[in-house]
């Protein structure tokens, strides 16, 4: 048996992983690799709730907050490596939110959002 060396992976940054992303599903960058996001129903509804929860509580204090579940988050590892999380819910201030618009009509998928 012989072995023929292959091509070692390109490994995608934040940006090719934005741009590359497919469809309406949930995904995250991991160690440079688009990897699909699965949960479980009971998570999901887990998920849900606390986002309902943390929405009410934006509108009956009436905060400066806004609540999704459609953010993809840049973060970075110990060694540097970009990586695209893909929280259930997160809660950002408004004026980010006009930045994550304005990304939008740069070309971004209006299915995710960006934060930098």
């Amino acid at each position: 048996m012989t072995t023929t060396p292959t091509q070692p992976k390109q490994l995608l940054t934040f940006e090719q992983f934005i741009t590359q992303l497919p469809g309406e599903e949930r995904y995250e960058l991991i160690e440079g690799e688009i990897v699909k996001i699965l949960a479980t129903r009971q998570h999901e509804d887990v998920a849900d709730f606390i986002g309902d929860t943390f929405k009410a509580e934006v509108k009956r204090l009436s905060l400066n907050y806004r609540v999704s579940d459609r953010i993809v988050i840049r973060t970075l590892t110990q060694n540097g490596r970009e990586q695209g999380r893909h929280p259930d819910v997160s809660v950002v201030v408004q004026g980010v939110t006009k930045k994550l618009e304005s990304l939008l009509d740069e070309g971004y998928s209006s299915q995710t959002l960006l934060i930098k």
